[in-house]
């Protein structure tokens, strides 16, 4: 099991994307470099097609979660391509992650920065217009079924590191069943854990 980090920039920010992976291979290196590798070239041409062009990929990369010592990093250039203006760096998309058990450790989210200002709602701008949200869950879900063919198949998931305030001896992996982008904006700011 890996845990991936899209890093990327918006508007001079740092802007990381955390994801959870499973994948039918051993935890090793290698594997952990195609897994950064896939899963920054899938973003791109999945999901970077709908971010401002001022939100650009720096690097992905992908750790171990049973064992930190097997990483892998891979060096990316890629950038949104939409040439509008962007909403503030620190709204994004939220993607709920359910896994059909109930509870935290079982349950996640990550955050899909660098929308147009025009996917604001024009009702009520504490939402995100429901023809982006559905781009975007479209985006989302070709991300995700991507990842899951090819060389390493692989199946997002919920990593665990901690049950009832504890850490966990070893991580426990939970592979997703539903990814529902929500329609109201989302903020970066995340708890750990």
């Amino acid at each position: 099991m890996y845990r991936t980090t899209i890093r990327g920039s918006l508007y001079g920010q740092t802007v990381d994307v955390v994801m959870g992976w499973t994948t039918g291979g051993v935890t090793s290196s290698a594997n952990a470099v195609t897994l950064a590798t896939r899963v920054e070239n899938y973003w791109a041409a999945d999901v970077m097609q709908y971010l401002v062009s001022d939100y650009a990929l720096t690097q992905v990369d992908a750790v171990g979660m049973d064992d930190p010592t097997k990483f892998g990093t891979f060096l990316s250039t890629s950038t949104g391509t939409n040439g509008s203006d962007g909403v503030p760096a620190f709204l994004v998309a939220n993607v709920q992650l359910q896994t059909g058990i109930r509870g935290r450790s079982y349950n996640g989210r990550f955050g899909v920065p660098g929308l147009a200002a025009s996917t604001i709602d024009s009702t009520n701008s504490n939402f995100i217009d429901s023809t982006a949200v559905s781009t975007i869950q479209n985006a989302i879900g070709n991300f995700i079924g991507d990842l899951s063919g090819g060389g390493l198949p692989s199946t997002l998931s919920v990593i665990s590191t901690i049950s009832g305030g504890t850490p966990r001896p070893t991580p426990i992996a939970t592979p997703v069943t539903v990814a529902t982008v929500h329609q109201a904006w989302g903020s970066r700011i995340s708890r750990k854990g």
